[in-house]
C-alpha cells in the first residue's frame, strides 16, 4: 500500500512539476501541431533561470507564463502572461539610472533577424474583460539584438489613448560621448564608450480609446509588414488591426551600426519579442495568440485568422502620427524625448 501512495505522490509531484516547467521550455512548450506560435527557432521567455528563482523566492502564487487551452484565438492553446503588483524584474529594470521602475515578462524570438530583411507577423492579444488599464504598456518590441540602441518599433497599450504604435528609429540617434541616464536603458552605463539617444519619434493610433475599450474580451488582430533598412527611402512599415490597414509608413526601420558596437554587443539586425512591459506597479494580465513571423506574406496563411493577402495589399492609406518628437536640429535636447 505504501509503494502504491508513493507511486501517486511522484506521480502528481511531477506533473505539478511540469506544469510549472513548461513556460521554460523551448519554443512554450508548444505542440508542433499548433498553431499558437510559429517562427524559425522558435520562442523562449527571457531571463528564464531570473523569472524561476524570482517565483520561488517571493513564494508567488501565480506563474508568469501559461499555456491555456480557455478561449484561444484559433487552434488549441494560447499563452497566458501575468505580472503582479509591484516590480517584478533585474535590479537593473527596478532602479534605473533616470529613476524609473519597469517590470516585465517578455517571450522573444531565436535570433533570426537580419540588418536589411522584409518580414510579416501576425500576433493575436485579447485584454480580458475586468482589465484595469494604468500608464503605458508596452506589449510587442521590434527591437535591435544590440541592446544598447531602443526599440526601433513598439506596441502600447496606452491609459485614454488606445492602442499605439511608436516608431523610434525615423531619424536615427545623437551620439554622446558621455552617459546620459534619460537615454536608453543600455546605453546610459557609458560602458560602450558612446550614448545613443534617438533624435525623434512619431506615435500612431491603431485604436482610439472607445475602440480598444470595446474589444475587452476579444481578440484583437495585429498584422505587421516591415521592411527593415537604415536608409530611410528603403524602409517602411505597415500595419494592420482587424483586417484594417492603419499604418502605412515609410522611413529608417533599423538603427546604423556606430564604430565598435556591433563587435562587443553582437549583430546589427531585428529581435522580436512580446509580452507585458510598464512602468506601472498595477497587476496585469493579458493572452497572446497566433505569433508568427515569415518572410512573405503568403507563408502567414493568413486564412486562418478569416484575411487574405489580396485584400491586405489592396488597402491604401493609414492614420497620420498624432504624436510627433524631433530634436533632431538640437543636440543639447538629447535625452529629453
Amino acid at each position: 500500500m505504501n509503494y502504491i501512495f508513493k507511486i501517486i505522490f511522484i506521480f502528481l509531484f511531477c506533473n505539478s512539476l511540469l506544469a510549472e516547467e513548461a513556460i521554460f521550455h523551448k519554443n512554450l512548450k508548444i505542440k508542433k501541431e499548433d498553431t499558437t506560435v510559429n517562427v524559425k527557432g522558435g520562442f523562449k521567455i527571457i531571463r528564464e533561470k531570473f523569472y524561476k528563482n524570482f517565483k520561488k523566492e517571493n513564494n508567488l502564487d501565480y506563474n508568469f507564463l501559461e499555456v491555456t487551452k480557455n478561449n484561444p484565438r484559433y487552434g488549441n492553446t494560447a499563452l497566458q502572461l501575468t505580472l503582479g503588483v509591484g516590480c517584478i524584474g533585474s535590479k537593473a529594470d527596478c532602479k534605473r539610472a533616470n529613476f524609473e521602475s519597469k517590470k516585465r515578462v517578455e517571450v522573444s524570438a531565436k535570433k533570426i533577424g537580419k540588418k536589411n530583411d522584409n518580414v510579416w507577423m501576425t500576433m493575436s492579444v485579447l485584454i480580458p474583460e475586468d482589465f484595469k488599464f494604468g500608464g503605458r504598456l508596452t506589449i510587442q518590441q521590434w527591437h535591435n539584438d544590440i541592446e544598447v540602441y531602443e526599440p526601433m518599433l513598439e506596441t502600447d497599450l496606452k491609459n485614454f489613448v488606445g492602442l499605439t504604435m511608436k516608431n523610434g528609429s525615423m531619424k536615427g540617434y545623437f551620439v554622446l560621448d558621455k552617459p546620459n541616464k534619460n537615454c536608453s536603458a543600455g546605453s546610459g552605463d557609458g560602458s560602450t564608450g558612446a550614448n545613443f539617444c534617438p533624435k525623434a519619434y512619431q506615435e500612431f493610433k491603431l485604436l482610439n480609446w472607445e475602440e480598444l475599450t470595446n474589444l475587452k474580451g476579444k481578440w484583437i488582430d495585429i498584422i505587421h509588414n516591415i521592411n527593415f533598412h537604415s536608409d530611410p527611402e528603403k524602409g517602411y512599415f505597415k500595419i494592420w488591426v482587424n483586417g484594417d490597414l492603419k499604418v502605412d509608413e515609410k522611413g529608417q526601420t533599423i538603427w546604423k551600426t556606430h564604430g565598435d558596437v556591433e563587435k562587443y554587443f553582437g549583430k546589427n539586425r531585428w529581435d522580436f519579442k512580446f509580452g507585458i512591459y510598464t512602468t506601472s506597479k498595477m497587476a496585469y494580465k493579458l493572452y497572446f495568440d497566433e505569433i508568427w513571423i515569415k518572410r512573405s506574406c503568403k507563408n502567414l496563411k493568413l486564412d486562418r485568422l478569416g484575411y487574405s493577402c489580396k485584400k491586405l495589399n489592396e488597402q491604401n492609406g493609414g492614420v497620420k502620427p498624432f504624436v510627433i518628437k524631433d530634436i533632431s536640429g538640437n543636440p543639447n535636447l538629447a535625452g529629453t524625448l
